[in-house]
C-alpha cells in the first residue's frame, strides 16, 4: 500500500498588470476617500513638463477630469481663467456688435443677478454638467422661478458655446443640461367691458389718444413713444413703424425696432384717426427741441420716458377703474385678442404685432382660438355627406315611412379663416375688429 502525500494547495493565479508607462501618472485614494488623480503633460519645446493633478468621488471622474486638465494645458487653453472674468473681458463686450443696446444691456444685467453671484468665482475650465445642474438646485434655493433658470441654461449654454469657438474650453458643459420646466402664464388682456371702462377714465388724460392707439394698433410700448408726425398719415389711414424709443442708461435714444419684422405698415380705423387728428390739434408736436417730430410728448415737451407715464398716468387710471394688475403690454395683447375673436387669421394678426413669425403668434394666443376646430369640422361635414343620386333606392313601402332626406349644403370654397381687410367700404369707414370704438369720443360696447 503506497502513502498518501499531501497535496499541496494550488497558488491562485496573479493576474498580469501592465506596468505604467512614463507620463501614464497615478490614481489612488487619499485619507478621505476622495480619488486623486495624477498625470503629466508633454514636455514643452522649453523641454519642461507639468504635474497635474486633480479629484473626484469615483476613479474614473477624477481621471475623466485630469485628462481633460492636460489637454487644455497641451492645447494652451487659460485654465485660471474665472467665469466673471470671461464674462466681461470676454463675452458681453462681443455683443457690442451684434445685438441691439437695449438687449446687451439686458445681458449685462443679467450676468451681475445670476451668473456672477453663482459662478462668478469658479474657473472656467471646471465648470461640468454636474456643477451647472447643482447650479440650478442652489438658485432654486435662492428663489430662482423656472422661468429664470430656463432663461440661465439658455444665457450660459450661448456664452459658452462661445468659449468652446474661441478654444477657451474644450466641451460645452450645458450641452447635457436639460433646460427646467416652466408653466405658461396667462395672458392678461381686457374685455370689451374693461377698454370701455379704461377709455372712458383716460378720456380726460392728454395722452388719452395714445391709449386708443395703443389698443387699435398693437404697438409696442417704445414704438408708441417714438412714433413720428412724419410716419402718421391720416389722409390714407395708417402708420409706419421706423423707431422705438429706448432708455439706455437713463438716455432716451431712437433706435430700430425689435426685429426685422417689426419695421412695418399698420392700417388705423376711423375712429383711431380721428382721436389722433384731434390730439394732434390741442396738442401740436413741438417743432424744435428734443421733443421735435413726437406725435406724443410730456407736459414739458420731451419725449415720453416709461417710468413717467406710469406713475403719473397710467397707474391712477388703473386705480380709478379698478381693473387689477394690468401691465401697460397688456394693451397689446388686447389688440391680438380683439382681432382674434372676430376670426381674423393670425397671419394678419402677427404682421399687424410685428412678430418674428406666426408660431410666436400662435404660441401666444392659441388658447383664444377654441373655435377654430369646431369650425373646420363644420366646414368639413357637408363635403362627407352623400348627395341623393348616391343614396340606395328603397322599395315604396319603405320609402313611405322613410324621414326625407334633406339636400346637402354645397361645399365652401376655403375652409380657412376668413382674412383681414383693412379696404374702405362704401360709406369711407373702416369696419372691423375695432368697429365698436367707433362712435361717439368714448366707446360703446
Amino acid at each position: 500500500m503506497q502513502p498518501t502525500t499531501a497535496t499541496e494547495p494550488t497558488k491562485p493565479k496573479r493576474r498580469h498588470r501592465r506596468r505604467a508607462r512614463n507620463g501614464d501618472g497615478s490614481c489612488y485614494r487619499d485619507s478621505n476617500g476622495t480619488w486623486v488623480a495624477q498625470r503629466w503633460t508633454k514636455p514643452t519645446a522649453a523641454g519642461g513638463r507639468r504635474r497635474v493633478r486633480a479629484y473626484g468621488p469615483t476613479e474614473a471622474q477624477a481621471l475623466e477630469r485630469v485628462l481633460r486638465k492636460v489637454a487644455e494645458l497641451e492645447l494652451g487653453l487659460d485654465t485660471e481663467m474665472l467665469v466673471e472674468t470671461f464674462m466681461a473681458t470676454k463675452y458681453l463686450p462681443s455683443k457690442a456688435d451684434t445685438v441691439r443696446v437695449t438687449t446687451k444691456g439686458n445681458y449685462e444685467a443679467f450676468s451681475r443677478l445670476w451668473v456672477v453671484p453663482f459662478l462668478g468665482k469658479r474657473k472656467l475650465a471646471e465648470l461640468t454638467p454636474l456643477v451647472m445642474e447643482e447650479t440650478l438646485i442652489e438658485m432654486a434655493k435662492q428663489g430662482a422661478t423656472a422661468d429664470i433658470r430656463r432663461k440661465w441654461v439658455g444665457y450660459m449654454r450661448s456664452a459658452l458655446r462661445r468659449a468652446v469657438a474661441w478654444g477657451l474650453i474644450l466641451k460645452n458643459p450645458l450641452d447635457d443640461v436639460v433646460k427646467p420646466r416652466s408653466a405658461k402664464k396667462p395672458i392678461r388682456f381686457l374685455t370689451r367691458a374693461e377698454i370701455t371702462k379704461f377709455l372712458d377714465a383716460a378720456h380726460s388724460d392728454r395722452l388719452f389718444a395714445l391709449y386708443v392707439t395703443a389698443i387699435a394698433t398693437g404697438l409696442r410700448q417704445g414704438e408708441l413713444f417714438g412714433l413720428q408726425t412724419a410716419d402718421v398719415d391720416l389722409e390714407r389711414g395708417f402708420i409706419n413703424v421706423r423707431y422705438s424709443l429706448a432708455d439706455i442708461e437713463g438716455e432716451l435714444t431712437l433706435q430700430p425696432p425689435k426685429t426685422r419684422t417689426s419695421t412695418r405698415r399698420v392700417d388705423i380705423d376711423q375712429h383711431t384717426i380721428d382721436v389722433l387728428r384731434e390730439h394732434v390739434e390741442k396738442h401740436p408736436p413741438p417743432t424744435e427741441g428734443r421733443g421735435a417730430g413726437f406725435v406724443f410728448t410730456s407736459l414739458a415737451g420731451l419725449p415720453l420716458r416709461r417710468s413717467n407715464l406710469i406713475r403719473r398716468s397710467f397707474s391712477t387710471l388703473l386705480r380709478k377703474t379698478r381693473l387689477g394688475k394690468v401691465r401697460f403690454h397688456d394693451l397689446r395683447h388686447t389688440h391680438a385678442s380683439l382681432l382674434l375673436a372676430e376670426g381674423v387669421h393670425p397671419k394678419v394678426v402677427q404682421e399687424r404685432l410685428g412678430h418674428a413669425g406666426i408660431s410666436m403668434t400662435m404660441d401666444l394666443y392659441s388658447h383664444l382660438l377654441p373655435s377654430m376646430q369646431g369650425d373646420a369640422v363644420t366646414k368639413l361635414g357637408p363635403l362627407f355627406t352623400p348627395t341623393p343620386q348616391a343614396m340606395p333606392s328603397l322599395p315604396p313601402k319603405a320609402r313611405s315611412g322613410a324621414r326625407q332626406a334633406v339636400p346637402p349644403a354645397l361645399p365652401p370654397a376655403d375652409i380657412g379663416l376668413p382674412a383681414a381687410t383693412s379696404a374702405p367700404d362704401d360709406d369711407g369707414d373702416r369696419p372691423g375688429a375695432l368697429a365698436f370704438l367707433v362712435g361717439t369720443g368714448r366707446p360703446t360696447v
